[in-house]
């Protein structure tokens, strides 16, 4: 971990120099996945992949505590006074922890006399124990720990749950109430308001995303205002206290031209029909590829000469194949937003393993909607910050694509016509705006076996559904997929239910008549 001075470009605190006993624990931790300051700037919580919330000391990076969370964390928050620390799991529920941990008083000790003329103490019988409740008759109450997916460590103290993988949340406050807020959000598309810190009062949802939600965010200049962006190709734009949609900024097509990160399209297991017709196929297939080949091999005169084949071309074709089946997948990774100091209102945000971080508008209508404007740096952006000047901090994934040089941090400026400079390093900036040409140099010691390992881009994977459904559902592939896949099959199978009922009932019939004719011969 390092602090560095912005204006100075040094290094100002840093783990190398911490005790023995911190850096084993920095070892076994593995990488920082999570980071957050709290108001005052003076305590920073780190999550990485050990499940430890650790508090530090900003003045020195000092290791105050460490606790031990019960799953994997996705993200932390301070609360507006900093005695709080919020937490959220991939299992859906959500905890808070006091900032410093509190240490419990000594118990008292018991007095004991020594004075033989005071007369012992009468033991006390034993009351015989109760025998157990019958489930039958008896009803005892159930605690509300119990309905947690997991029980917390570490003083935790639950706020909520959802059934579904918790993706993103926002502490907030109602400006003209005063009261606070907690906003949740997952992959089933659902985006919570609840109460904070009485969590399981609800106070409403903001509904009409039609994939996963990953990343939210209010705007300080307009606190009533929640955006939200995730899987669809807008940006959604709420008043969260009452649910109610006002806007949309359409994204996809301004972003998809810096995917840089693609995936393998999913392909889920198939059923024995599935594979009978699949290989039924393939074989007649296979007998025309065989018959191409063949006509494919012939030599073609010319003059009266054979041309060869050209292995070249052959290669060049089948390396686009395996290009073409790669996909391009959509997940907002982070939104902010800016207030420059003419009074323009910016909003920011990036896409996961996209290679630019986006500017547009805030919009000041519902109908209005401004063009996008993108900081291109031609590598995959990992994060971003915006300063009250105008200034964008971008941190970019230096190891992709080795091809291309570049530092890890870039800055950028936002001019008060919307127009955004180019992308210059960090100590380039250093230079022109302080005139520092000599800056301490940042080194990683990292191999390129751990920076894979790192896994930056699983969400592209993670994030959407892969069980069928079409580009407005719930990922690639023909048919429904998911809960309206469970219901067709529940259908089918009522369908068939009444068709045997039905054929039952015929079946009844038809051998009451025979009997009825007998009867009338008789």
């Amino acid at each position: 971990s390092l602090i560095i001075g912005v204006r100075t470009g040094n290094i100002l605190h840093t783990t190398q120099n911490a005790p023995e006993p911190t850096q084993e624990s920095l070892k076994r931790s593995g990488p920082i996945r999570s980071a957050v300051l709290d108001p005052t700037k003076t305590h920073l919580v780190t999550l990485a992949d050990d499940k430890l919330l650790k508090v530090w000391k900003v003045d020195g990076l000092e290791l105050l505590h460490e606790r031990e969370l019960p799953k994997r964390p996705t993200g932390a928050l301070f609360t507006e006074d900093g005695q709080t620390i919020v937490v959220a799991d991939k299992f859906g529920d959500v905890f808070r922890f006091p900032s410093l941990p509190s240490t419990p008083a000594p118990a008292p000790a018991l007095e004991t006399s020594t004075d033989p003329s005071q007369p012992e103490p009468k033991k006390r019988r034993r009351r015989k124990p109760k025998p157990h409740p019958n489930p039958k008759t008896d009803n005892p109450p159930v605690p509300r720990d119990s309905l947690i997916s997991h029980a917390s460590t570490s003083g935790g103290t639950l706020v909520l749950g959802h059934t579904s993988l918790l993706t993103t949340f926002l502490l907030t406050k109602d400006v003209k109430e005063g009261f606070e807020y907690v906003i949740t959000a997952d992959r089933d598309e659902h985006i919570r308001v609840s109460w904070f810190p009485k969590g399981y009062v609800i106070e409403g949802f903001c509904l009409g995303c039609t994939q996963f939600i990953s990343a939210l965010h209010v705007p300080s200049f307009a606190p009533s205002v929640l955006i939200s962006g995730g899987g669809d190709k807008s940006l959604m734009l709420w008043e969260w206290l009452s649910g109610k949609l006002i806007g949309e900024i359409p994204i996809w097509e301004k972003v998809e031209d810096y995917m840089g990160v693609k995936v393998k399209p999913y392909k889920g297991k198939e059923n024995g029909n599935q594979k009978k017709t699949r290989e039924g196929t393939e074989e007649e297939e296979g007998i025309e590829d065989e018959d191409k080949k063949m006509e494919d091999m012939e030599p073609v005169e010319n003059g009266g000469e054979d041309q060869d084949v050209d292995m070249a071309s052959l290669e060049e074709k089948q390396g686009e194949e395996i290009e073409d089946d790669e996909e391009k997948v959509l997940v907002v990774q982070k939104i902010s937003t800016l207030e420059t100091p003419d009074g323009k209102r910016w909003i920011l945000f990036s896409v996961v393993g996209g290679t630019a971080v986006f500017l547009t508008p805030f919009p000041q209508s519902e109908s209005s909607t401004g063009d996008i404007e993108c900081i291109d740096l031609g590598k995959p952006v990992l994060d971003f910050v915006a300063d009250s000047q105008g200034l964008v901090w971008i941190c970019v994934d230096v190891n992709w694509n080795p091809e291309v040089t570049s530092q890890a941090v870039r800055l950028s400026k936002i001019e008060t016509d919307g127009k955004v400079s180019s992308a210059f390093t960090f100590y380039e900036r250093l230079v022109i705006d302080w005139g520092r040409p000599q800056i301490s140099e940042i080194t990683s010691g990292t191999t390129p076996e751990e920076v894979s390992s790192l896994d930056l881009y699983s969400s592209l994977k993670t994030l959407p559904k892969r069980g069928g459904g079409d580009d407005d559902g719930d990922g690639g592939g023909d048919g429904p997929a998911g809960p309206e896949k469970g219901k067709m099959k529940s259908k089918e199978a009522v369908k068939k239910a009444l068709g045997n009922g039905e054929a039952e009932e015929e079946r009844q019939v038809k051998k009451q008549k025979p009997d009825q004719s007998s009867h009338s011969k008789e």
